[in-house]
C-alpha cells in the first residue's frame, strides 16, 4: 500500500490532475467551471486543517514520530527479545530488550535461546570448560578446578579429570586396591588392604592375590626370612632337639641350635638321640638271643646266663643294652644260627 495512502495523506502527481493532458493544463480557465483546489492543495485525510503533512524521511509509510528510526526505511517498529547473538557465532546469552526492527528482529536478537555462548564479545570462544593443571602430563590434574572459555577444547597444561594421587610424577595418578603386601620383595607376602597411588598397574610390592606356591610371610621386614617352622632346642647338637616345640621365621632351615625334631632322649649326650625298643627271646642254659627292632638294620646279639628282657633303651646307631653283673654281649652276624645249649 503506498505510505500516502496507510497514513491519510494524500499527494499528487500531473498525471493524477483535472485537466491533465490539456495545453493549459494547470492554469486558470474562466470559460470552465471552476474545478476545486488542485489535488495537491487538499490538506492530509487526518491531518488537521490547514496543518503540514507528516514527516517520513525515510519513506518507509511510517511517520517520523512513530518510526523508531526514520532514517532506515527497513526498520520502524519496536520489538521485544530476550537472547543476544552479539559476535554472530549462532550461540546466545540471555538478554532483553527492544530493539528497533523491521517486519522481524534483525540478526543477533531473538525470542528463543541457542547453544550458550560463554563470551558473546569474541566468535573464537564460546564453550565453558572446567579444567584442572595437568602439571606432570600424564592426562590427570589436580588442585582447584579452574573455567575456561574455549572454542571446545581446554588450553595445554590443563584436563578434565581431577585427582591425581601423585601430580610431579608421570608414571602415577591413580589409587588402586591392594590386598597383599611383600614389602621386603622376597617373593612371599602377607595380609594387608588398602590404597596405593598407580598407575596402570600396582607399583611393585602391591598385590591382589598372595603369591601362589608360597606361604604367607612370618617377616615382611626381613627378605632373609619368610618361612615359619616349629622347631625345638638342640642343646647337644646331634641334630635332634627336645621339649616344647617353639615358633621360627626362617629362610625354611632350623636356625643354628636348633631341629625339626624334637625326640632327642638325652639332650645332654650327643652320642645317644632316639628310643629303640629291645626284646630278649630264645632262652636256654648260658644263652639269649636278643632281637632289635627300629629304623636300624636288626641286631643280633648273643648274652650268656642273662634274665629275660623287653625294655626301651635309649640309643645311638647301635643298640646299647643294660646287663646285669658283669656279663658282656656278644655280637654276631644277623639271623646267624644260635649256638646250641651244652648238656
Amino acid at each position: 500500500m503506498p505510505a500516502a495512502r496507510r497514513w491519510g495523506y494524500r499527494t499528487a502527481s500531473p498525471e493524477r490532475l483535472p485537466d491533465a493532458g490539456r495545453p493549459d493544463a494547470g492554469q486558470p480557465d474562466a470559460a470552465q467551471p471552476d474545478a476545486g483546489p488542485p489535488v495537491d492543495a487538499l490538506p492530509p485525510i487526518d491531518a488537521p486543517p490547514d496543518g503540514p503533512p507528516p514527516i517520513d524521511v525515510d519513506r518507509d509509510g511510517v511517520p517520523a514520530e512513530l518510526d523508531c528510526n526514520d532514517d532506515d526505511p527497513t526498520v520502524w517498529r519496536n520489538l521485544p527479545y530476550s537472547f543476544r547473538d552479539a559476535d554472530g557465532d549462532g550461540r546466545t546469552v540471555e538478554a532483553s530488550g527492544t530493539v528497533c526492527s523491521g517486519s522481524a528482529l534483525p540478526p543477533g536478537y531473538s525470542t528463543v535461546a541457542g547453544d550458550p555462548d560463554c563470551d558473546d564479545r569474541d566468535a573464537a570462544v564460546f564453550a565453558l570448560l572446567v579444567g584442572f593443571a595437568d602439571r606432570d602430563g600424564d592426562g590427570f590434574g589436580d588442585g582447584m578446578a579452574m573455567p575456561f572459555c574455549t572454542a571446545g577444547s581446554l588450553p595445554a597444561g590443563f584436563v578434565a579429570i581431577d585427582g591425581d594421587c601423585a601430580a610431579g610424577d608421570p608414571a602415577l595418578w591413580i589409587d588402586r586396591p591392594y590386598s597383599f603386601r611383600d614389602a621386603d620383595g622376597d617373593g612371599a607376602a602377607v595380609p594387608e588392604t588398602g590404597e596405593v597411588c598407580s598407575g596402570n598397574a600396582l607399583p611393585s610390592g602391591y598385590l591382589t592375590t598372595a603369591p601362589v606356591g608360597r606361604p604367607l610371610d612370618c617377616d615382611d621386614g626381613d627378605p632373609a626370612v619368610s618361612i615359619a617352622l616349629t622347631v625345638f632346642a638342640d642343646g647337644d647338637h646331634d641334630g635332634t632337639g627336645a621339649g616344647a616345640g617353639q615358633l621360627a621365621c626362617t629362610n625354611g632351615s632350623p636356625p643354628p641350635g636348633f631341629s625339626l625334631a624334637g625326640t632327642d632322649c638325652d639332650d645332654a649326650d650327643p652320642a645317644v638321640f632316639v628310643s629303640l625298643v629291645y626284646t630278649a627271646v630264645g632262652f636256654a642254659v648260658g644263652t639269649v638271643r636278643v632281637y632289635v627292632t627300629s629304623h636300624l638294620p636288626l641286631v643280633h646279639l648273643v648274652l650268656a646266663g642273662a634274665a629275660s628282657l623287653a625294655s626301651v633303651w635309649c640309643c645311638g646307631l647301635l643298640l646299647r643294652v643294660p646287663l646285669p653283673g658283669s656279663l658282656a654281649p656278644r655280637p654276631v652276624a644277623p639271623h646267624a644260627p644260635a649256638s646250641q645249649p651244652r648238656r
